[in-house]
């Protein structure tokens, strides 16, 4: 992250070149795992890059409003603003 912010208008724009000239190509996630609680196992977990993560964020800022119109009103399964206690209060069979 370090990296990326100490030049991040050049970081940005390259971003921004390889994505419009479609050269654009996710890197590799870095695994990890990190342990359940309560027991001795553990769960693997991908960390994307920094590049990959604004990118990520760039398609759900023009996606999600596109898509958004298309779920049914009742529909509260991970979407911004909604969730179980939205849909008590909504619905009231809580």
């Amino acid at each position: 992250m370090a990296d990326f912010t100490k030049r991040v208008t050049e970081n940005l724009e390259k971003l921004a070149a390889q994505l419009k000239d479609g050269t654009y190509r996710p890197h590799s996630v870095r695994r990890t795992n990190i342990p359940k609680p309560g027991t001795k196992d553990t769960r693997p977990l991908g960390i994307p890059t920094v590049y990959d993560r604004v990118v990520q964020g760039a398609v759900r800022h023009v996606l999600a409003p596109i898509v958004e119109r298309q779920f049914a009103e009742h529909s509260y399964g991970f979407r911004p603003g909604r969730g179980a206690k939205t849909h008590c209060a909504v619905w009231r069979n809580c």
